[in-house]
């Protein structure tokens, strides 16, 4: 095992949790700003509504297709790494059960938009995991 794995698999899971509260949180607001942002109309031409067809979508590799997110949208896309690392500690400290404990736990900080914040972590931690224990949504 790495020095790098060996640290991660050293996490507090209250310091997780609390860096989880805090992601999701802003991908929350940024969202919610993004969106309000995109049905204001622009001067001189209707709003920007930023939908890509399916076509663009398939049409890009894994790579280029996260490049593209960078480019698009930075913020949500590094909020949504960042939930994806925070998954990933998890896992390497307790498995998929580690990962569950906290997505409830931060999910419930919130119980108004406990589904919301859910889906949230359940779509960035999709695929971490081992043969054995893997998550999915």
């Amino acid at each position: 095992m790495s020095q790098s794995e060996t640290l991660m698999s050293d996490i507090d899971p209250n310091k997780a949790e609390l860096a989880l509260h805090h992601l999701v949180t802003a991908a929350i607001e940024h969202r919610l700003k993004s969106d309000t942002e995109r049905r204001a109309p622009r001067e001189g031409g209707p709003s920007r509504l930023g939908l890509r067809t399916w076509k663009e979508i398939t049409s890009a590799s894994y790579g280029d297709a996260e490049l593209e997110e960078l480019i698009r949208d930075p913020i949500a896309t590094s909020l949504r790494l960042g939930i994806t690392k925070v998954g990933r500690m998890l896992f390497r400290h307790g498995g998929t059960k580690a990962m569950q404990i906290a997505l409830e736990r931060v999910a419930d900080r919130d119980p108004a938009h406990y589904g919301y914040r859910s889906d949230i972590m359940d779509k960035a931690w999709e695929g971490i995991g081992s043969d054995e224990d893997v998550w999915t949504p």
